[in-house]
């Protein structure tokens, strides 16, 4: 076996640490959701295709922990029609058990090497309406789901050039 050599180990790491605070900052930068850009209400990670943890530096840990979930999810549902330019979005609590609270909609993307499924880059934010009874999302008396959110699992396709 060949020796693991540490100084690789930390700068690889280190690199996922830095790409997903990036990506962190570039949504808060661009986001039309007050809660996203200046409450900082979301989360960043990278997965590897069978869901293991890659980096989750920062964020909110009822919003990634589960994440692994959503992607065994995602491959069952999708199987081989993954392809790199789509973006799953995600909220559904029954499907996969990777959110407890329906306004925090995740957005995971499969990426891709040479034509293999590598990882899964996951952003998830606080939306602040999203269909429910009452603006907001919020209602403490809500007996069903649908009463607090609408639920979503679906993939979009971007076109390519």
């Amino acid at each position: 076996m060949t020796p693991i050599d540490p100084i690789a180990i930390s700068t690889v790491w280190h690199g996922f640490q830095s790409l997903c605070r990036e990506m962190r900052t570039m949504v808060t930068r661009t986001a039309q959701s007050y809660l996203m850009a200046t409450l900082k209400d979301l989360s960043v990670g990278v997965w590897l295709a069978d869901g293991s943890t890659v980096a989750v530096p920062e964020g909110l840990p009822g919003q990634f922990l589960n994440t692994q979930f959503a992607i065994t999810d995602i491959r069952e549902k999708f199987k081989d029609n993954l392809h790199p330019v789509d973006v799953i979005l995600t909220n559904n609590p029954y499907h996969g058990g990777h959110n407890s609270h329906l306004p925090d909609r995740g957005f995971i993307q499969p990426i891709f090497f040479d034509g293999e499924l590598v990882f899964f880059t996951m952003v998830r934010g606080h939306m602040q309406d999203t269909g429910g009874s009452f603006p907001g999302s919020y209602f403490p008396n809500a007996y069903d789901t649908p009463r607090t959110a609408s639920t979503s699992c679906s993939s979009a396709t971007a076109a390519t050039p």
